[in-house]
């Protein structure tokens, strides 16, 4: 990648949208849970900036920046007294791709709270989505389908007290760290889970948890994480996947769908 842009504003990102092809950009969160190819012949990554929009707060409703970390936005939770997303806590993203992707786990998912969506559409038009418009399923959304950014999110959270939610969130950090690599070098999950089973187990059932190619590993400890323990390629890593997904396919017979996002 050439250039990565980090807009201020909405109106930044829409001026740039109707300024260039659509193919000359990707349009990028922190770049949790994807994977990029170095020899792309796009030349420029566009996001929101950590700090591009004022966080809004109307009793339990916020409304925040795309491109605000989440760990900066469970500090801003706690400091307010506000619960719900202490399920996200210690994800290493930011709040436009968390809803872009409708991250979830453990039963919750970012559409439970999101309310509103302010987008730039592919015509460089700055307008919010309602939830019913933004087609939220499991692991996807209309982003997923359109090339349009998230520059702000509108999110309903209920009332608590800090202690309640800095416990909630440290334990969730801590079951983090404990049961994912998120010390070493990956980009988050692989597959989504098919309906009825989890894509770790069907991996390890595979017999490929553990396993290694070359620099790269099936982590021991979750087998939907891939680990890059130095110098592993892109083209090296496409190709782990398809032998992941082929071997997944005839040992059981069902085909994984990656959740991680690839950029070509």
């Amino acid at each position: 990648m050439n250039t990565v842009i980090d807009f201020q504003t909405p109106d930044e990102v829409s001026d740039y949208v109707r300024s260039v092809p659509a193919d000359d950009f990707y349009i990028l969160g922190r770049g949790s849970n994807s994977l990029i190819n170095p020899d792309s012949i796009v030349p420029t990554v566009i996001r929101m900036a950590a700090d591009a929009v004022v966080p809004e707060i109307n009793g339990t409703r916020v409304r925040l920046g795309a491109g605000m970390p989440m760990n900066r936005l469970q500090d801003f939770a706690l400091k307010q007294g506000l619960s719900g997303l202490e399920f996200a806590a210690g994800v290493p993203a930011s709040l436009g791709g968390m809803v872009a992707m409708n991250f979830g786990c453990w039963g919750r998912s970012m559409s439970d709270f999101v309310t509103g969506i302010q987008v730039v559409d592919d015509r460089g038009e700055i307008r919010w989505l309602t939830v019913d418009a933004a087609q939220f399923s499991y692991r996807t959304s209309v982003f997923h389908q359109k090339k349009w950014m998230v520059v702000a999110a509108e999110l309903e959270l209920t009332t608590s007290d800090s202690e309640t939610v800095r416990t909630a969130m440290l334990a969730n950090i801590h079951t983090r760290i404990e049961k994912q690599p998120l010390r070493d070098k990956t980009f988050g999950s692989i597959f989504k889970n098919p309906p009825g089973h989890y894509a770790a187990q069907l991996l390890e059932s595979a017999g490929l948890k553990g396993r290694q190619w070359g620099a790269i590993q099936l982590s021991d400890r979750h087998a939907n994480f891939l680990l890059n323990s130095g110098g592993a390629r892109y083209s090296d890593t496409i190709q782990v996947l398809e032998l992941l997904r082929s071997t997944v396919q005839s040992v059981a017979n069902i085909e994984l769908e990656l959740e991680v996002k690839i950029f070509k």
